[in-house]
Parts: structure tokens; sequence; C-alpha cells
């Protein structure tokens, strides 16, 4: 794994009031051996959405509860890939979700 600069992979629009809905299902991979090969996955801590291993080194992130447009109309989720090697390298990419409205 290298490192490199954070970056937006995706946009995506989710319905408002959707209880636990898929937001994206991705991989990870690192070459290396031993823990230089293991990988951690996170997100921000603040956000209502959460982020499912899935299989193997696959992920999903979801929300964590139902969204509200008239509170907030965009978050942007930081995922951060970290390896176990010492040094630890890290990678961080930004997925943004817009919440759509369907009140109005």
């Amino acid at each position: 794994m290298e490192t490199a600069p954070a970056r937006t992979l995706h946009k995506s629009s989710i319905p408002e009031n959707s209880p636990e809905t898929v937001v994206a299902v991705f991989s990870v991979s690192d070459s290396d051996s031993g823990d230089n090969g293991k990988m951690i996955c996170s997100i921000q801590n603040n956000l209502p959405f959460l982020l499912k291993h899935t299989f193997k080194n696959f992920y999903t992130l979801v929300t964590e509860s139902p969204l509200d447009r008239e509170t907030r109309a965009q978050y942007n989720i930081t995922i951060t890939v970290t390896d176990l090697g010492t040094p630890r390298l890290k990678t961080q990419h930004t997925i943004t979700v817009l919440v759509s409205d369907v009140n109005d």
C-alpha cells in the first residue's frame, strides 16, 4: 500500500428517511505480506454512517439511521485505510453523499 493524497471517489445521492441504506461497497488490498499487508478501514465518528466489514477485504458503507435533508443536505465521508506495518502507511478517500428530499 502506498500513501496517496485524499481524493473524492464518488458522489452518491440517497433519499432522506430511508433506514440503513447502502451508500457504497468497496474492497481494499495491499500486496505486502505480514503486518504490512493487514489493513484497517475507518470513517469519522461524528457522522450517521457505519462502515461494516462484510467479507475478506470488502466493506459496506451504510446509513446508521434515516437522514433528514432539512437538517443536512450533504455529507463528506472520509474513508481512511491504514496498514499495520512499521511505519504505518495510510491513504484517504472521500465519498460525497447528497441527501435528496422526498416530502417536498
